[in-house]
């Protein structure tokens, strides 16, 4: 019937508005901010750097001092109360333009710092993005029938450069805890590949059936 299509398309329209609503909400965190998160009444600095992604905009973390480098935190969600969540990271846009809010030790990027003790309050101010004397590129290469996804670091200046290929421990360890000190073989001059094990992160395959040959 007329009647319903009508109210059908009001309802389709109304839904296109608020969704583009919430993206250009969430638009406005792009960029790096810096800022600390304290614990029990120990500050920590930190940058937090919004990107566009697949999921529109994703959130990364870096905590230079706990060697900490670009942690991803996952997409960026808007909740009903009107603060943003990006997996263990909660913040609220406030009137003066800082971000504020809180991060929790567990989730998608697990912190040893932050663990057992509850959250730390987050407070972010609009900053530079964290500089470096070298480039990251996100890599997937294979092992047999493998994906395994890594990061690799190239120094800017003009090679050749020695090379490094960083093999994590015992365990479905991830490249992140680690980045940092991929980080400063790099900004040594080295080229550093460092990724995920099998089966952790966004590696294929199950590192417990891996051989040493693997």
């Amino acid at each position: 019937p007329p009647m319903l299509r009508s109210m059908l398309t009001a309802c389709l329209l109304g839904a296109a508005f608020f969704a583009g609503d919430a993206r250009a909400e969430a638009g406005r965190l792009e960029g790096a901010w810096r800022g600390a998160a304290v614990l029990e009444g120990d500050e920590t600095p930190i940058i937090v750097e919004f990107e566009p992604c697949a999921d529109g905009l994703c959130a990364v973390l870096s905590m230079p001092e706990l060697e900490y480098a670009r942690l991803p935190l996952g997409p960026v969600r808007q909740e009903q109360n009107g603060a943003y969540q990006a997996g263990n990271l909660t913040v609220t846009l406030e009137e003066d333009g800082g971000l504020s809010g809180a991060l929790h030790g567990h989730g998608p990027a697990f912190l040893d710092a932050m663990g057992h003790r509850g959250p730390a309050q987050v407070s972010l101010r609009r900053g530079a993005p964290l500089q470096t004397a070298f480039a990251e590129q996100e890599v997937v290469f294979r092992n047999g029938d493998v994906a395994l996804a890594g990061t690799l670091l190239m120094p800017r200046r003009p090679g050749p450069h020695p090379a490094i290929v960083a093999v994590l421990g015992s365990g479905p360890a991830t490249r992140w805890p680690s980045l940092g000190r991929a980080r400063r073989w790099a900004d040594q001059g080295c080229a550093v590949l460092i990724f995920d094990k099998r089966g952790a992160g966004a590696s294929g395959g199950d590192w417990r059936t891996a051989s040493l040959y693997d």
